[in-house]
């Protein structure tokens, strides 16, 4: 409960009262959940362990993507050097 001083009458006035009908219909939303608030819903253990593995599988996606990428261009760029090579080379082939 709150009380505010009226300093023109130096009067104590109560405000959030349990007889005040405001108060009465405040309480009352705010035991069923109805003040506009959304609740938060507590995590349960099951949701936590998701949430982790959710994460931890979203990480190593990006780095095997990452990975896969550098040996792709690697790999392509080693076979065009070696195809270069066996272009100047095949003045020197013979049949």
């Amino acid at each position: 409960m709150h009380i505010i001083r009226n300093t023109a009458q130096n009067k104590s006035i109560p405000v959030g009262n349990a007889e005040d009908p405001d108060h009465a219909e405040m309480q009352k939303h705010k035991k069923t959940g109805r003040t506009g608030r959304r609740k938060e819903k507590k995590k349960t253990p099951m949701e936590e362990k998701v949430y982790k593995l959710m994460g931890g599988a979203g990480a190593w996606n990006i780095a095997l993507g990452i990975t896969t990428l550098v040996v792709g261009l690697t790999c392509g760029i080693l076979m065009i050097v070696a195809g270069v090579k066996l272009q100047n080379g095949k003045s020197k082939l013979m049949f």
